[in-house]
């Protein structure tokens, strides 16, 4: 037999085999691992989007309205109805209102089973009353139904009025009586008991308006001899006085102070409807209590069937970028005097020449913010201690004084860069601000939303 031979490699002489793809499949578990861990044990940063905003800075308040106004009264007993719509304006002579003197038990029968017929322009009139109390109402303000229900009652006085004067023209005259315009002045059929009031008789009181009543004077109701028929405004002035706290006093003097020998005005907005006019201001005081009057010669008739209005005060209103206000955060830059600054004329690039061991170099630090007075260097691109040279005069500067400059950190590239803003105005949780340096923050960037728990040059995502 032949020999048999054992082919089996001796012990030692290394036999087992390195698998590189085992190898290459652990280190990448271990390296996902690992960051996965690290994302999870990193805090998550929060960014906001910059968008373009206002803040008004605005009180609320409650005003009192007074105006040149006076309640005319009716000479005679009857049936009332109007030639004057309300809120026109009315001449001198001219027919206001007509006083039926007819019996009273045959026109209620007539007024009761009688059928009117409107006009296109009716209809008209009641949608758009329709449409402006749908475009205004809310929920919290429950006093727009009965404005809706004074508007609707005067285009029902128009429809009333134009169809018993029509009728009444027809009988003998004897039978009404016509009462007339001695002035002037838009016509109003809302009355209150307050058109005679002035400035003097303001009081506190007058603020609190849950116990106040008004009465419109309706087409085809019965008055009597010296009842009111109708209310007179004769002149398109008007005045809303309001009674400020002592803060708010305060910042009224201060546009009364600023304005000095120039008439101080305000900007009024009207709650109801969002209209805003400037407003000239007086104050007044009666029994010791300051109160404020707002002069206004402009939308006297969208309000002449009130007393009470609300109002917001506009003391100040900025636009421009608005963002969170913890997004500000606070970077300290090296202040140079301006004029150690030069240009190069190799380069014609902006910097600065500094005294070193070998002489004189320049250098060119980013200018995050300069001035008349001050560039301002980050206080990363330059060292503490070094010394400026003013070519022109050879005077030299130690860099050392820092200043503390707002900015935010904006995220775009996936890293924090610091850009510089100026504050404009904050207000609440927001701030209105815009570009320090002209350049950096924009529309739609995207910055950390916490400004104090990040560094500049940090990579977030």
């Amino acid at each position: 037999m032949g020999d048999v031979r054992d082919r089996r490699e001796p012990s030692g002489s290394g036999s087992h085999r390195i698998n590189i793809g085992l190898i290459v499949f652990i280190a990448i578990f271990i390296y996902m691992a690992a960051n996965s861990i690290l994302y999870f044990m990193r805090g998550h940063v929060s960014f906001f989007e910059v968008e373009q905003g206002e803040i008004v800075d605005e009180d609320k308040f409650n005003g009192f309205i007074l105006r040149d106004e006076q309640a005319v009264k009716s000479s005679d007993s009857g049936y009332i109805s109007f030639y004057v719509n309300d809120g026109e304006k009315a001449a001198k002579n001219e027919n206001v209102c007509l006083i039926n003197k007819s019996d009273s038990q045959s026109t209620t029968a007539d007024q009761k089973d009688k059928v009117y017929s409107l006009t296109d322009a009716d209809y008209s009139d009641i949608r758009e009353q329709m449409l402006n109390f749908s475009k205004t109402f809310t929920d919290s303000d429950y006093s727009q139904l009965e404005n809706l229900r004074y508007r609707l009652g005067n285009v029902v006085n128009q429809i009333v009025s134009r169809n018993n004067i029509d009728t009444l023209n027809k009988k003998d005259s004897s039978t009404y009586k016509l009462i007339s315009s001695t002035e002037n002045g838009v016509i109003s059929y809302t009355i209150d008991g307050m058109e005679s009031y002035k400035e003097k008789d303001i009081k506190p009181g007058l603020f609190s308006s849950g116990d106040y009543q008004k009465k419109q004077i309706e087409a085809g109701t019965y008055i009597n001899a010296k009842d009111p028929a109708y209310k007179i405004i004769y002149d398109d002035s008007w005045e809303i006085v309001i009674k400020p706290d002592s803060d708010q006093l305060a910042r009224i003097k201060k546009i009364v102070d600023k304005a000095g020998d120039a008439t101080p005005t305000i900007d009024v907005n009207f709650v109801s409807d969002g209209i805003t006019a400037p407003a000239s201001i007086k104050i007044f005081k009666n029994d010791g209590t300051s109160y404020v009057a707002l002069e206004l010669s402009n939308y006297m008739v969208r309000f002449c069937n009130d007393r009470y209005v609300d109002i917001d005060l506009v003391w100040d209103s900025y636009s421009g970028l608005k963002i969170p206000s913890s997004a500000i955060a606070q970077r300290n830059y090296y202040m140079i005097p301006a004029a150690y600054l030069v240009t190069d004329s190799d380069s014609a690039q902006k910097g600065f020449y500094v005294k070193g061991d070998s002489g004189t170099e320049f250098v060119k630090p980013d200018i995050a913010l300069s001035n008349d007075d001050y560039c301002y260097v980050d206080c990363d691109d330059m060292k503490e201690g070094t010394v400026l040279i003013n070519n022109d005069t050879g005077e030299t500067y130690p860099v050392s004084t820092t200043s503390a400059l707002n900015g935010v950190y904006n995220i775009n590239q996936g890293y924090t860069k610091f850009c510089l803003v100026t504050v404009l105005y904050k207000y609440g949780d927001y701030s209105i601000v815009e570009n320090a340096s002209g350049s950096g923050l924009s529309l739609y960037d995207r910055i950390i939303l916490d400004g104090s728990s990040v560094h500049n040059d940090e990579v977030v995502y």
